[in-house]
């Protein structure tokens, strides 16, 4: 997934964050200064850089589109450019 972006799929139950973000943010000033300057938002578009061990680096054009459905489902569709690697 992009940096900054959330994952995808069905919503499966987690920890919450707040308690380890809380501690890291009580002990550590550089963590606080990082975690505050962060942008959470939903990657619209973009481009995903993967590394695949036998194929080597791939970049692959990314869209997400929300469905006009009160579940909150969204399709994410990625695509490579012709001739890319």
């Amino acid at each position: 997934m992009a940096p900054g972006c959330p994952g995808h799929g069905s919503p499966s139950p987690r920890p919450a964050p707040a308690r380890p973000v809380g501690q890291l943010a009580t002990h550590l000033d550089e963590f606080t200064f990082l975690w505050n300057r962060h942008p959470v938002r939903t990657c619209r578009s973009g481009v995903k850089h993967l590394h695949h061990p036998t194929a080597g680096p791939i970049g692959l054009t990314f869209e997400t589109l929300a469905l006009p459905t009160p579940s909150g489902h969204r399709l994410i569709t990625y695509t490579a450019e012709p001739g890319s690697t």
